[in-house]
């Protein structure tokens, strides 16, 4: 099954691209718990270690996989399925 997206001469300037909170709040998680894998973060992790004794992080630590996770992306989705084999 294809998507086929018709824009009017208009509508490219109404798209809004954004990220997810979700996904940059995970990513800092990731980087708390592994500092030394996202190293160019570490200006950022200096900054904010101060502050991390007052923030209750245990629900994220508990949602966040100790393994990188194949996050679903419906855009590319497809390049995941196996090839039909002909």
């Amino acid at each position: 099954m294809s998507v086929v997206l018709v824009f009017g001469r208009d509508d490219p300037a109404r798209v809004r691209f954004a990220v997810s909170p979700l996904w940059e709040t995970m990513a800092a998680v990731r980087v708390l718990l592994e500092p030394q894998r996202r190293a160019y973060h570490l200006p950022w992790l200096d900054a904010v270690r101060p502050d991390l004794d007052r923030l209750d992080l245990w629900p994220l630590l508990v949602l966040s996989s100790p393994q990188p996770v194949d996050w679903p992306d419906p855009f590319l989705e497809h390049r995941r399925l196996p090839r039909p084999v002909r």
